[in-house]
């Protein structure tokens, strides 16, 4: 759809100025989002950290964690049992 109105000559100013701000917002969005989930997995370490202190949490249980976990939330993606491993890690020297 052709518009026949002339645009003001500050347009190409203004465009870009409302594009960086785009971007920089989608910048900080990502970057909470990724300090939230590094926080979340560090979380889940704790915990995995303080059951195993606690007693009998063996080989057997962290694949069975993992499967119970990606039924509960299969649109999430990192919760296989290697990944769980990873989060204990993670908490255990943080």
């Amino acid at each position: 759809m052709a518009d026949d109105h002339p645009l003001p000559t500050d347009y190409g100013e203004t465009l870009e100025l409302i594009s960086t701000r785009v971007r920089a917002a989608r910048s900080r969005v990502q970057l909470a989002a990724n300090a939230q989930l590094i926080h979340l997995y560090w979380s889940i370490g704790s915990v995995l950290l303080e059951r195993s202190a606690r007693g009998r949490w063996g080989s057997g249980v962290l694949p069975r964690l993992a499967g119970d976990l990606r039924r509960a939330f299969p649109d999430v993606k990192g919760f296989s049992a290697t990944n769980l491993k990873y989060m204990r890690q993670l908490a255990a020297v943080a």
